[in-house]
């Protein structure tokens, strides 16, 4: 900006032949070339410093792009080894996400190799294991469930009691529900759905589920501590509801995956059609869950990229089964950290 005025100031001296105005501004542009060349070395030295932050910020996205590729990469291979890794492979899509749009900083000859590799990644994360995802047109025998984790700490239960009537389902599943706090709006749903079986406790591993109409069997069956329901519909339908425990610690990941190969085998000996639903406490993208759907024999349903959960927006609450048409939704977030899941489900044929 001094350069600007000295200059105009030189400007003015010519047009107005004004000799000391011109004197002064030869002095003052002796000022001026002197002051240039000093900015001319600081703004050379600004570009400098500022290239090499530019530079500095690529490599460092660089090594995470590299890192989170290759860290991806050995969880999937070692989630059966440690439980930290398998809590890895549960973020694949967020993962993926950052590979492809990292790859664009990468130098040329990368970045088209981990741009494909996080697309094939996204992709493997977007769709699910089978495309049984399509809307049928279920006839009158259709069985509407809701499967929903009301979170124990949930303080909207008269609320929810009230959304749970207003969808109207035949069957809901319940979980983390139980004990005291939980007593009054159970027993006003029950009113609704007079034919019921649970495990009833104060903590966040109750399990319930009531029907509308009479069930042949219903029965509670334990792994450790943590419930799974198994339930026998008039139809002879076939429906477990599982909650397995969360991996926080190595001996709740140990015990999550002694209650998925145990209830694996129960699913796996059932004929006909089954549904499996509930919270889960797993993922898709993890081998464990994509072990126990093999090891049970079903399939899944709802889209691997459908987040149910909060705060990381994971898809935790999962629906699979074995023969007939099955369709599910995942309706809007309300009080509870998970998203209700909204099931329609007609069975092969009944068995007489």
């Amino acid at each position: 900006p001094v350069c600007f005025r000295l200059s105009s100031e030189a400007v003015k001296g010519v047009k107005s032949n004004n000799r000391n105005v011109l004197k002064n501004a030869g002095k003052n542009d002796l000022k001026n070339r002197i002051a240039q060349k000093h900015c001319g070395s600081i703004m050379k030295k600004h570009q400098t410093s500022r290239k090499k932050w530019q530079m500095l910020l690529v490599r460092r996205i660089r090594f995470y792009v590299y890192s989170a590729a290759l860290g991806l990469l050995l969880a999937h291979i070692l989630a059966f080894f440690w439980y930290p890794f398998e809590w890895v492979t549960h973020f694949t899509l967020h993962v993926s996400l950052f590979v492809v749009s990292g790859a664009c900083l990468l130098q040329k000859y990368w970045r088209l190799s981990f741009f494909c590799i996080g697309l094939i990644i996204f992709i493997f994360a977007i769709l699910p294991f089978s495309k049984d995802t399509e809307k049928y047109n279920f006839g009158p025998n259709t069985i509407r469930i809701l499967s929903y984790n009301l979170n124990f700490e949930n303080e909207w239960k008269n609320d929810e009691t009230d959304f749970i009537a207003s969808a109207d389902p035949d069957i809901v599943i319940l979980m983390e529900v139980g004990g005291t706090a939980w007593h009054l709006p159970l027993e006003t749903l029950k009113k609704r759905y007079p034919y019921s079986c649970g495990h009833n406790i104060d903590g966040p591993f109750g399990l319930h589920l009531l029907a509308k109409q009479p069930l042949k069997t219903c029965e509670v069956t334990f792994s450790n501590i943590y419930p799974s329901l198994r339930a026998i519909l008039s139809n002879h339908l076939v429906l477990f509801a599982l909650h397995p425990p969360p991996p926080v610690n190595q001996e709740m990941a140990e015990q999550r995956e002694r209650y998925f190969r145990e209830v694996a085998e129960r699913i796996k000996s059932e004929p006909g059609s089954v549904l499996v639903l509930g919270d889960f406490n797993n993922t898709p993208y993890s081998p464990l869950y994509r072990h126990f759907a093999a090891s049970a024999r079903v399939r899944d349903v709802l889209p691997h990229s459908l987040p149910t959960w909060k705060p990381f927006f994971l898809p935790i609450d999962r629906v699979l089964y074995r023969q007939g048409l099955v369709s599910a939704r995942a309706l809007a977030w309300r009080h509870s950290d998970h998203r209700p899941l909204l099931v329609e489900w007609q069975g092969n044929v009944d068995r007489k």
